[in-house]
């Protein structure tokens, strides 16, 4: 295991890992140098900076080289996750998770044998960046109807193990996840939850699922791999378990040598500009980007079913998005108010709990949602039975530059065809 060593200031260095994160840090004060690693819970000091380096290093390959503990942003911990250092002397086990955004820190309820034995639960505080020696839960995102009886899922506050998965009988095809909750006192009360189908739980991997597949392609930091919804950047790979962040911010696991489908790598800095000094350059260059106007139709055209020709419908249940490719524009359309619950006292409701889930879905068509006044969603309007329609925009639509008429007229018949 490397560490490369940064100077932040005079006197103070810090170290970051092969995968960038910053691993250790040394600093000096008055004619010795004392350092620190993630997960140690003490430091250590030496007479020269060189001394410390090589301690650090040290405990470095004894604390992550089995490939058993990683480093975990404190904004990314999730209930199941056990964390500890050499001062704990014991492991501990995240019960729940609260971030709060004004004071940029994360509480972390963590549970030991020994404070269950007590009666009671410990806490601790990180800042929202700051790095933690964690054993790390292997999950991923699966739809309500995969789940079954014995899965543990995840939420911001604990997680569960799913009990049984039944449909509700009506006509909105929902269906009823019941779970016993893992309370932070060591309870287990009984809940559930109706959502739609296509409704999105983060769920533990199995072991049998966890295990290495034989033959699977080598993952690097920087891989662009894809998923059925979305697409994905690798940002870090341990001995055990791919960090990867999705296209809509999120965070998210799969063990290493599960098959992954990596379709190319992030770009490495803009392209050469090009220039119009000589007529042979400006020939070229306008045929080259009429190829590239020709590739994003195209590639537009392999988006939509089945051509990319004016109106287009797109299901992501229970919402239905309606967008013109031509013009780039489209409206998102949820479902009748009626259907809607109240999954808080004066809180979000279940169709505000899928909206993101179906935005989320729309990102491989190259469709995002128009920001509106205040930094939500731009609200198109209300039909009369209470359907909420929300503008969405096409990223790469087949007109370069549609203008005001064209767009005005494109908006208009979304309207119409949403029912407004």
């Amino acid at each position: 295991m490397e560490l490369t060593w940064h100077k932040a200031a005079a006197g103070h260095y810090f170290a970051t890992n092969a995968n960038g994160q910053r691993i250790a840090m040394a600093r000096k004060d008055g004619n010795a140098w004392h350092g620190t690693v993630v997960g140690l819970g003490f430091s250590f000091g030496g007479r020269r900076l060189a001394d410390v380096k090589e301690l650090a290093l040290r405990h470095v390959e004894r604390i992550y080289s089995e490939g058993e503990w990683t480093l975990f942003p404190a904004r990314d911990l999730k209930p199941g996750m056990v964390v500890t250092t050499d001062a704990m002397r014991e492991e501990r086990e995240i019960v729940s998770v609260s971030v709060d955004t004004d004071a940029q820190t994360v509480e972390v309820e963590l549970s030991s044998e020994t404070a269950a034995e007590l009666g009671f639960t410990l806490d601790a505080t990180y800042a929202v960046g700051e790095y933690v020696r964690v054993r790390a839960v292997v999950t991923e995102t699966v739809r309500a109807e995969s789940l079954a009886e014995g899965d543990v899922i995840h939420f911001h506050d604990g997680q569960a193990t799913v009990t049984r998965v039944e449909r509700v009988d009506s006509s909105l095809a929902q269906l009823r996840v019941c779970y016993a909750f893992r309370a932070a006192n060591g309870s287990t009360p009984q809940c559930a939850a109706t959502v739609y189908p296509g409704s999105r739980f983060e769920r533990t991997v199995k072991p049998a699922e966890a295990e290495v597949t034989e033959g699977a392609p080598a993952v690097e930091v920087g891989d662009v791999i894809r998923f059925y919804d979305c697409e994905a950047t690798v940002t870090a790979v341990s001995e055990s378990v791919v960090t990867f962040v999705r296209q809509d911010g999120t965070t998210g696991t799969k063990p290493v040598g599960a098959p992954l489908n990596v379709v190319g790598k992030v770009a490495e800095g803009p392209a050469p500009a090009r220039t119009l000094d000589d007529p042979a350059d400006a020939q070229a260059l306008a045929e080259g980007e009429a190829d590239e106007r020709d590739a994003v139709k195209a590639e537009a055209g392999e988006r939509f079913a089945p051509e990319a020709h004016g109106m287009q419908t797109i299901d992501v249940h229970p919402f239905t998005a309606i967008v013109d490719v031509i013009a780039g524009t489209g409206v998102l359309v949820s479902p009748p108010a009626t259907g809607d619950v109240s999954l808080s006292d004066g809180g979000a409701t279940l169709h505000d709990a899928l909206l993101a889930d179906a935005l989320r879905g729309l990102l491989p068509y190259g469709i995002k949602a128009l920001e509106g006044e205040g930094g939500g969603l731009s609200l198109e309007g209300v039909t009369e039975d209470g359907r909420k329609v929300f503008s969405l925009y096409v990223s790469d639509c087949i007109t370069t530059e549609p203008d005001f008429e064209e767009v005005a007229a494109s908006i208009e018949a979304l309207r119409q065809a949403a029912g407004l």
